[in-house]
């Protein structure tokens, strides 16, 4: 038996149909080098555990009794994997090519040990170009949020824009990796401790490849291969609003600030940020929104 070169982890909560189509993708896809696929079930109640099971005999399944979030089960699959690298891969993504085999011989034949993961392309489910990695949040970035960023619209996409849709042809080192598709090496993925389980959800895949570049290594761009990301395929965005995710998403990002640039930007920030915010969902409830806003990290 050949050995395991590529451990590919997959969370899934209640996107079956999903994970389904993700899976059948790689199998369709991958070819001339060696994986193994680790599925990590959040506690689904949409039957994905049977399906998984019945349909994809030869995955790992591993079923937690709770919902652990998006970086503690993602942790929990790499305690299951033996490949050298590792890809972890969101449920609501499509392999067009053979990615894994393209990931794999860049990280080989880079032959550079400052870099620690690699992300790629991405297009959403019309095929139009999706965002597949970013600039670090900052203070700067929050300032020109304001309306700066229309004025000096190039300087901001590039330098300060936390959500980067690039066309250029180039690799290149960025600041973090789209968390919905990382290729890791996976000896610097556990000697960092991976994802930071405090983030349940957003905001992890920043703040860990921002203690990794503050080590001294690189978070690297792949246009050579793509992959499609069907982020916020389960509901629509202009007509509904999911209070409890907009509640992780803003803990998630004072908890990032409070991590990477300290409690007092956190705090200014989040207080900063409360106008805007309220703007942004104005056509819903404001006033849950503020009480939101005004909660997170109250006991910091």
């Amino acid at each position: 038996m050949s050995e395991i070169v590529v451990s590919i982890i997959i969370v899934n909560y209640n996107t079956c149909d999903l994970t389904r189509d993700c899976l059948s993708s790689i199998y369709q896809n991958t070819t001339d080098v060696c994986f193994e696929i680790i599925v990590v079930d959040n506690a689904s109640a949409d039957g994905s555990q049977q399906i998984i099971k019945s349909e994809f005999p030869n995955v790992i399944l591993i079923e937690s009794p709770d919902n652990l979030g998006f970086g503690k089960a993602n942790n929990l699959g790499s305690t299951y994997a033996v490949g050298k690298f590792l890809l972890f891969l969101n449920s609501d993504t499509i392999l067009l090519e053979n990615t894994v085999k393209v990931f794999s011989d860049y990280m080989q034949l880079a032959n550079d040990s400052t870099i620690a993961v690699v992300g790629c392309n991405m297009f959403d489910g019309d095929r139009k170009k999706h965002v597949s990695y970013g600039n670090f949040p900052s203070a700067l970035q929050e300032v020109f949020e304001y309306g700066l960023s229309k004025i000096f619209v190039k300087y901001y996409k590039s330098g300060l824009s936390v959500s980067v849709m690039d066309t250029d042809k180039e690799i290149k080192s960025v600041d973090y990796i789209v968390g919905a598709c990382m290729f890791f090496k996976a000896d610097l993925f556990r000697q960092f401790g991976g994802f930071d389980e405090e983030f349940f959800l957003y905001f992890e895949e920043t703040e860990l490849c921002f203690r990794l570049k503050k080590a001294g290594y690189k978070s690297m761009w792949n246009p050579n291969t793509s992959i499609i990301h069907y982020e916020g395929a389960s509901g629509n965005k202009k007509e509904l609003i999911n209070y409890r995710i907009v509640e992780e998403f803003y803990k998630s990002k004072f908890l990032y600030y409070k991590k990477c640039h300290g409690i007092f930007t956190a705090k200014m920030l989040k207080y900063f940020c409360i106008p805007k915010t309220i703007r942004l969902y104005r056509k819903f409830d404001s006033i849950r929104i503020f009480r939101i806003l005004l909660s997170v990290g109250k006991n910091n």
